[in-house]
């Protein structure tokens, strides 16, 4: 007999023992089906292997070779489409087999197909094309989280705010209570800081070279103290100085400038990054005096009324120089656009400022950088007492803007 004709034959006898005991038994347990179906096979099996069926008998005369390959491939295609259907039935068979061996075992197809899904690895995951709107459920967010659209809202409704809400005003009440309402809300703002920074440090960093640092100026510190004081200095020094304003004139600008820093901004995060060109020149010193005596000066607490041109002197800026440097400050200037989206979405107004306040020696000294760190800007952080609009756009947006490439 041939493997295909054992197979067919096989199955048959297997296909009809199995059908028998599910039609005319029940099983006593969940077992009993798949045992009776070995048995059956056992025996099918042992009852074939004694007793072999004969090969078929030799032709009785000779054949040309062109007639006998003839008509073996007529009988190999004769076969090959029965074995076929044979195992195309065969399939069919197992199949109920396996249905009636599950109904026997009160086990249903598709609660295995649940089982194998529970117990797969990727149960639950589900397959989208990359550029697709469906979004992969192994990300932590809720679906209901996953809209673009009020991502996309909350960014194009950030503005700059240049004005604040006085402290006085967000924190009502008592003299007592007015103090704690004040450290309360400055405390909330801290922390909102906090959470901005964190989402700052995500920014596309090339090379992964984390060249930004993030300097947290909170109120009544004494590091805030000195920021308010080269305020003053520095706004006088622009005014008198540069600006031709009589002294009198460039002291009120400086004093209402400070109050305004003092009483309106509850935060500040100064963002600076180093490996830049040096931003520190040396100090042109006509009067023979030693750099260390200025820096003397400056920390000097015992004369607060002492005005130092030099500490208050517009530095010029150095641009980045290399590839390298200018990859680190795009990464800084990233950062800085996710801090200011993160104090818009928890209700909070910030100004990204870059003014001469920032680009003295008195903000250096104060910050102890380094001569390769480049402050990006200093953001300040309240509660917006005006919101602008949005400024109208020079250019067209469909063409010139965003432009489609051929």
């Amino acid at each position: 007999m041939s493997a295909s004709s054992f197979r067919s034959h096989l199955m048959q006898q297997f296909v009809a023992a199995a059908r028998a005991q599910t039609q005319h038994h029940q099983p006593s347990s969940k077992s009993r089906p798949i045992s009776i179906a070995r048995q059956t096979v056992t025996k099918t099996v042992a009852k074939t292997r004694a007793n072999p069926t004969p090969p078929p008998p030799p032709p009785a005369s000779p054949l040309s070779s062109q007639h006998f390959h003839t008509v073996n491939k007529a009988e190999a295609e004769t076969t090959a489409s029965k074995d076929r259907d044979r195992d195309r039935d065969g399939q069919d068979n197992i199949h109920s087999i396996v249905n009636a061996i599950n109904r026997n075992c009160k086990i249903s197809m598709q609660d295995h197909s649940n089982h194998h899904n529970t117990s797969s690895p990727l149960r639950g995951r589900s397959i989208s094309h990359p550029f697709s709107t469906a979004t992969a459920t192994a990300t932590s967010r809720k679906e209901e989280d996953l809209d673009g659209t009020k991502f996309q809202t909350m960014l194009k409704s950030r503005r700059t705010i240049s004005n604040f809400l006085p402290l006085n005003i967000i924190t009502d009440g008592e003299e007592e209570e007015h103090q704690l309402q004040h450290l309360n809300c400055i405390e909330k703002v801290n922390n909102a800081i906090l959470r901005a920074v964190e989402c700052a440090v995500t920014a596309p960093n090339h090379k992964k070279t984390e060249p930004v640092t993030y300097h947290n100026i909170t109120p009544y510190t004494k590091t805030w103290m000195l920021l308010l004081r080269i305020v003053y200095d520095v706004t006088a020094y622009k005014n008198f100085v540069l600006g031709n304003k009589t002294p009198e004139e460039a002291d009120s600008i400086a004093f209402h400038k400070r109050e305004k820093w003092q009483d309106t901004i509850l935060g500040y995060v100064v963002v600076t990054v180093g490996g830049q060109p040096n931003q520190l020149p040396p100090i042109d010193n006509n009067d023979d005096d030693d750099d260390d005596d200025v820096d003397k000066e400056h920390q000097d607490d015992n004369d607060d009324n002492e005005f130092d041109v030099r500490m208050a002197e517009i530095l010029p800026v150095r641009p980045p120089e290399t590839e390298r440097q200018m990859e680190d400050y795009a990464h800084a200037c990233a950062a800085v656009q996710n801090i200011l989206l993160s104090l818009h979405s928890e209700g909070l107004g910030a100004k990204w400022a870059t003014g001469p306040i920032i680009r003295t020696r008195a903000m250096r000294k104060v910050l102890e950088l380094k001569n390769d760190d480049l402050i990006v800007g200093i953001v300040m952080v309240g509660k917006a007492k005006t919101v602008p609009k949005e400024w109208r756009r020079r250019r067209e947006f469909a063409g010139d803007v965003f432009r489609d490439c051929d």
